[in-house]
């Protein structure tokens, strides 16, 4: 994939297994302990917080979903979950 100042990202796929396979339910749970997290927060009146890391959450369920699907090869696209880890530094 093309970057500016003509750089590149270099993706090397991997044979899907038993690591992918537990990446994925280990990254779907890390998914549902933010939403309980949130949850929480919602609850205890930090309505604000919660909100900041319910979008947090969104573009990371979204990364995640894409990934996903692309690690099963239905779709071909690249890669989003490092990116989205990224949304959460800024």
């Amino acid at each position: 994939m093309p970057l500016p100042f003509g750089r590149e990202v270099v993706y090397r796929e991997v044979e899907t297994g038993p690591f992918t396979d537990t990446q994925y339910v280990m990254g779907l749970l890390l998914l549902l302990s933010y939403a309980w997290v949130v949850a929480r927060y919602s609850r205890a009146g930090h309505r604000r917080e919660a909100r900041a890391l319910f979008c947090l959450i969104a573009v990371d369920c979204l990364a995640y979903l894409n990934d996903f699907v692309v690690g099963l090869g239905l779709i071909s696209n690249v890669y989003l979950m490092e990116y989205a880890w990224l949304t959460a530094v800024c």
